[in-house]
């Protein structure tokens, strides 16, 4: 029973409700799994390296233009058989904790309030042309003389971060629990609601940078993610926050956020998307 507010992002999810809160990281323990598949991977291309020389340019780069032929042997096989063999305990993993935490989230919710994010979008690269950063960085050249220069933007995204937290598939996962067990999902849009912008106090909307983890509300310091559920919570099938309701359990989020703080110094900010230095 109960109503939870969802703020998913791409590496976490955070949630406010009547029975839960907290601040969770998607995929705990991929990492280690990642580690083997780099190590996997390194050990196959060696090995194709090895058998296969006249494939290569110089460089290191494979030869384009002409037909190559690959000289597949035992220790090359084996080693490709050992990179899939990496891939699959990752994909098990990652499948196997997100359907732990979508159940943990089901158990103590009827009403889900849930931004609906655009995964494949946030994967995908800019489109906009390359722009200078206005910031200056001091670089070497091949000479070792110093220089001053503005380097160009990273147009890439999350893309990584995407394939590394599958956070789509734990959003798709908790959707279909909910409604499967009778419950219900109010999705609520991302470009109306806004709510890592508002504040609820004065109603206005105020972008932030992704970078800047927390922020103020009238002379409180909340975390952005936590708040932004919170707010979710509270945001009905129109896209409309009950700003009255947010004020009268406003101090009842303040409470809840030091016990998600107090635990996040215990197990630690895996992703670092938490900002537990703000909170000294």
């Amino acid at each position: 029973q109960g109503e939870t507010g969802q703020d998913p992002g791409i590496s976490t999810s955070t949630f406010y409700g009547d029975n839960y809160c907290g601040f969770e990281t998607l995929s705990k323990g991929c990492e280690k799994y990642e580690k083997q598949i780099r190590q996997a991977s390194i050990k196959y291309e060696r090995r194709r390296r090895m058998a296969n020389p006249q494939n290569y340019n110089p460089d290191g780069t494979i030869k384009r233009g002409i037909k190559l032929r690959w000289n597949w042997t035992k220790g090359i096989i084996e080693a490709l058989f050992e990179l899939k063999d990496a891939y699959r305990q990752k994909s098990e993993h990652v499948k196997n904790y997100n359907g732990w935490l979508s159940n943990r989230i089901v158990s103590v919710t009827s009403v889900l309030h849930q931004e609906q994010l655009n995964y494949p979008a946030l994967a995908k690269r800019s489109k906009k042309p390359a722009e200078r950063s206005d910031k200056a960085s001091k670089i070497k050249t091949k000479k070792g003389v110093e220089k001053t220069v503005h380097k160009f933007k990273r147009k890439r995204r999350f893309g990584r971060s995407v394939l590394r937290r599958a956070p789509g598939m734990f959003d798709k996962m908790l959707r279909d629990k909910v409604v499967r067990y009778g419950g219900k999902v109010i999705a609520l849009d991302p470009w109306q609601t806004a709510s890592s912008q508002v504040d609820h106090i004065t109603g206005q909307k105020t972008k932030i940078p992704l970078s800047q983890r927390t922020k103020k509300v009238g002379d409180k310091k909340v975390q952005r993610d936590f708040y932004s559920s919170f707010l979710n919570r509270y945001t009905d099938e129109n896209n409309v926050l009950d700003r009255s309701l947010c004020k009268k359990n406003f101090s009842t989020f303040l409470e809840r956020q030091m016990d998600v703080i107090h635990k996040i110094r215990q197990e630690g900010d895996r992703t670092g998307n938490f900002g537990l230095a703000d909170f000294v």
